[in-house]
């Protein structure tokens, strides 16, 4: 799915929405360690599958562009949100807990075959 690339953002209560060229896509901190990250293909519904329940609670957090992101901290994570809805996750100390995929992406010759 393709975003391109990032035109605006904007805080809205506990989460910061952003417009893409192509998309839309929202960022919801729900606790000082749990970020939600969404973008509606159906609908702009969402129901977690990982999340059970209603965890959110009030968090202090900051957003604002830096190094060519935008950067969305709480005292325990951050993120960094680029073009095409890429997401880095960050540790409070700077230690990396996730990044985005940046590769080219290929089907495996055996899936091929039985797409075919």
């Amino acid at each position: 799915m393709e975003f391109g690339k990032l035109c605006s953002w904007e805080k809205q209560g506990n989460r910061v929405v952003f417009q893409f060229e192509k998309r839309t896509g929202r960022v919801e901190i729900l606790t000082p360690e749990i970020f939600n990250v969404f973008s509606g293909v159906v609908s702009e519904e969402h129901r977690s599958k990982a999340i059970e329940g209603d965890k959110s609670v009030a968090v202090d957090f900051t957003a604002a562009e830096a190094d060519g992101a935008v950067e969305i901290s709480t005292d325990a994570v951050t993120a960094r949100i680029y073009d095409d809805f890429k997401v880095d996750f960050y540790k409070a100390d700077g230690t990396v807990l996730c990044r985005d995929y940046r590769g080219s992406r290929k089907i495996c010759a055996g899936l091929e075959m039985m797409m075919n």
